[in-house]
C-alpha cells in the first residue's frame, strides 16, 4: 500500500475519487484507471487538502498555484519564483523526439482553446527550469527554449 498525501485544486476532488467522471474520451479512460487501481489494490480514499489559484504549496520553498482549467477542469501548474522553476502540468509536454508541444492531443483537453491561452500566461512567468507532466524536463534557459519552440 501506497500512503501519500493528495492536495488537490477544489475542482478536481470529485474526478480524483471517481465521484464523478468527464466526458468524452475522458470517460474511458478513467473507467480504465479504475480497473486498473482495483485490480491492484490502490484506492484514492481521500483528498488531504485543496489549493486554489493563488495559494502557495510549502514545498522546497513554495510553490504557487496557478489555474490552468483548459485541460481539465481543476488543472493546476506551479511555480517556485525562487528558484525559477515552473511545473506546466498537461499545458506543455516535452515529447520525446518530437520536440515541445502546447497541450496534450487535443482532444483530451476540455477546452483546447484555454489550454493555449494558459500557456501563453504561463510563459509570462519568470523561470529557467520547466517540468513538464509528460516528457524530460529543460533544466537551463527553458524560458528562452519554450519561446523559441512554441512560437509563444
Amino acid at each position: 500500500m501506497v500512503d501519500a498525501r493528495i492536495i488537490s485544486h477544489k475542482e478536481e476532488v470529485d474526478y480524483i475519487l471517481h465521484k464523478k467522471i468527464l466526458k468524452g474520451p475522458y470517460k474511458t479512460m478513467m473507467m480504465e484507471e479504475i480497473k486498473v487501481m482495483e485490480k491492484f489494490g490502490y484506492t484514492v480514499k481521500q483528498v488531504d487538502s485543496t489549493v486554489e489559484n493563488g495559494d502557495i504549496i510549502d514545498l522546497l520553498g513554495g510553490f504557487e498555484v496557478i489555474n490552468v482549467q483548459g485541460h481539465t477542469p481543476g488543472s493546476i501548474a506551479l511555480y517556485n519564483k525562487e528558484n525559477k522553476i515552473m511545473f506546466f502540468s498537461d499545458v506543455i509536454r516535452n515529447n520525446e523526439g518530437k520536440g515541445l508541444t502546447l497541450g496534450i492531443p487535443q482532444k483530451f483537453n476540455v477546452d483546447f482553446e484555454q489550454t493555449k491561452k494558459d500557456g501563453e500566461k504561463l510563459i509570462g512567468y519568470d523561470f529557467e527550469i520547466a517540468l513538464f507532466s509528460h516528457g524530460e524536463p529543460i533544466t537551463k534557459n527553458a524560458k528562452s527554449i519554450l519561446k523559441e519552440r512554441l512560437k509563444i
